[in-house]
């Protein structure tokens, strides 16, 4: 539970969602919302359900998406995370790592500058850049 405090006071949150359009005030020693100076951190993320937002810890290089229900629907493990999957995968680690880890992908995506190998069975996606994984993401299994 102390971990769990740790982590809500540390972490910064920034909304996904586009405003409503309205005139936006930020109010001087106070701020604009729910992004409330000397509020909880967990009444801050309480006062956003109803939109989308990342929950980020920048010195591990992690974000959290939480949907409109205050639900975690994916983590992100961006290019400075030093860790590694269950089977050994990390950033920098080659596609063909990937798959001789898990295997062939459930589906694979292509654009311009990245790969996607997605696994839906395990719960697992890695994006792919110049033959090396750049972002590992656990999306919430459907």
């Amino acid at each position: 539970m102390k971990s769990q405090h740790w982590i809500i006071a540390t972490l910064l949150i920034i909304v996904v969602a586009g405003s409503s359009g309205a005139e936006e005030v930020v109010r001087e020693g106070a701020g604009w919302r729910h992004f409330l100076v000397n509020s909880p951190a967990a009444s801050v993320a309480q006062g956003l359900k109803g939109e989308r937002f990342l929950i980020q810890l920048p010195s591990q290089d992690v974000e959290c998406l939480v949907n409109e229900e205050g639900t975690v629907v994916e983590a992100r493990f961006n290019k400075a995370f030093k860790g590694a999957t269950s089977k050994g995968i990390r950033i920098g680690s080659s596609e063909e790592d990937v798959e001789k880890a898990y295997g062939k992908p459930s589906s694979v995506e292509t654009s311009t500058k990245a790969r996607k190998l997605i696994y839906n069975g395990i719960g697992m996606l890695f994006w792919i850049t110049d033959n090396k994984v750049n972002q590992i993401v656990v999306p919430i299994i459907r």
